[in-house]
């Protein structure tokens, strides 16, 4: 089952513009792939440039970006469980929980990611 989520940047102007990914849209999946591979606002402008991806390192297909006025444009679409943005020189995300129509507040992705890893050293350290 795909995990769908949108990928976007924040504009000079203070839209976003996002595309939307098919699979792997979970902090483990396209998160990583962000914080090594399109860590900084011009990758992130490249990505989005190319359009709908089936996945982050995938080949581009359909259609272009879309722009958005505010985040909560973003998060209306109830097929949407994750939404990554670069502002502000570093990666935020916001998830929909399982029977929500509206995302979580976004957080630092990359704080996210530590402090989960940290959590599943602590369990395997318990074993």
């Amino acid at each position: 089952m795909a995990t769908n989520s949108y990928v976007g940047y924040k504009t000079k102007k203070g839209n976003y513009k996002i595309i939307y990914i098919h699979f792997d849209g979970y902090p483990y999946g396209i998160g990583k792939v962000l914080l090594k591979k399109i860590n900084t606002k011009k990758k992130a402008k490249k990505l989005i440039k190319e359009g709908h991806v089936l996945w982050i390192l995938g080949e581009p297909y359909g259609t272009e970006y879309k722009e958005y006025i505010s985040k909560g444009q973003i998060s209306k679409n109830p097929a949407i469980k994750f939404t990554y943005l670069f502002e502000d020189d570093r990666w935020t995300f916001s998830e929909r929980t399982h029977g929500s129509s509206e995302h979580r507040d976004y957080r630092d992705l990359e704080s996210f990611l530590k402090l989960q890893d940290l959590k599943l050293q602590n369990y395997k350290n318990k074993e």
